[in-house]
């Protein structure tokens, strides 16, 4: 998935499964908007990048030129990404290819299925809500519960 700046911190607070038959969303309110993250925050904060210091706001991590990208959940099931106006240096601005989505509504369940690897699926519980989609996920490491937020706006 080329958002690189999001995918090391989703697979760490995602749970990844085999690939399942879920039906195509046929009127979800986030279809068809591009949507950019606007925060991604967890609590209590944990030392991801190795420096002594708790990181509460994932955001902090991204690269400058990942905070502009972009994510549009297409009708279909298919995955568009963008890279905003700062490209990163090997960035393909010809393959905007992201891969795949179904949703399970009874759950409010997002999947995503990585284009390079479709039988990786990561799950994001989902509230859609006119221009804003915000998942909230908790994962349990070393005996601590964990819980992340991630808003993202639709632009």
């Amino acid at each position: 998935m080329p958002v690189y700046g999001i995918t090391i911190v989703i697979i760490l607070i995602t749970s990844s499964c085999k690939k399942e038959n879920d039906p195509l969303p046929t009127s979800q309110s986030f279809v068809g908007k591009t949507y950019q993250i606007v925060s991604f925050t967890l609590n209590p904060a944990l030392d991801l990048d190795n420096d002594g210091i708790a990181d509460t706001d994932l955001t902090l991590l991204f690269s400058d030129c990942r905070k502009d990208d972009t994510v549009t959940f297409e009708t279909g099931g298919k995955i568009l990404t963008g890279f905003g106006t700062s490209k990163c240096t090997g960035d393909d601005t010809s393959d905007r290819n992201g891969g795949t989505w179904t949703y399970d509504q009874s759950r409010n369940v997002l999947k995503t299925l990585d284009k390079d690897d479709p039988t990786v699926i990561t799950e994001w519980a989902i509230e859609a809500s006119g221009n804003t989609l915000r998942s909230v996920e908790q994962f349990e490491a070393q005996g601590v519960t964990y819980t992340s937020t991630m808003v993202m706006k639709a632009i």
